[in-house]
């Protein structure tokens, strides 16, 4: 008995009725988002949900009702705001990491804690040789999650922490 192939079905071409602007919902997250880009080579859709911006196969969309124009904070972002307000940190301990390693820790965890709506963050590097210091420091200017950053007084850790305002 010959063993049955699974058919897979072949990927599906963006919906040509979607176009740039078009509202709709990302199926498996039963979230409400606006599509920002239609790539027919990687057939891939761009969706911005809140300030988020994800790839999404176009199987996974449909239109949404014209009905669901919202203002700029939809219910869905908020909910998802709430969602990893609960599950994320005030504080990144980075101590005893490479620079590089902590540099990618940092720009998760600035994503995630803006996606949560929190206004400041403390990273604490320690002090050290100040390798992780300055490279957290370097890394920081310019970051486009980061309003301003300071070392941290002496009750907040002193020159082992850098507190981090993000952007509104």
């Amino acid at each position: 008995m010959k063993p049955q192939r699974k058919h897979r079905p072949k990927p599906e071409a963006p919906d040509v009725s979607l176009k740039v602007g078009d509202k709709v919902k990302i199926k498996t997250l039963g979230r409400f988002g606006e599509v920002i880009r239609i790539d027919e080579n990687s057939r891939q859709i761009q969706v911005q949900l809140g300030k988020l911006q994800l790839s999404v196969e176009p199987h996974d969309l449909e239109v949404a009702d014209a009905s669901l124009n919202r203002p700029k904070v939809s219910a869905s972002v908020v909910d998802l705001q709430y969602t990893k307000r609960a599950t994320v940190s005030h504080t990144l301990h980075l101590r005893g990491l490479l620079a590089e390693d902590a540099i990618q820790k940092i720009d998760k965890y600035l994503d995630d804690a803006y996606l949560a709506g929190l206004s400041s963050v403390t990273l604490v590097h320690g002090k050290g040789t100040g390798a992780l210091a300055t490279a957290t420091t370097e890394h920081l200017k310019g970051h486009p999650q980061v309003k301003h950053f300071r070392r941290g007084s002496v009750r907040e850790g002193g020159d082992g922490v850098t507190i981090v305002t993000l952007t509104d």
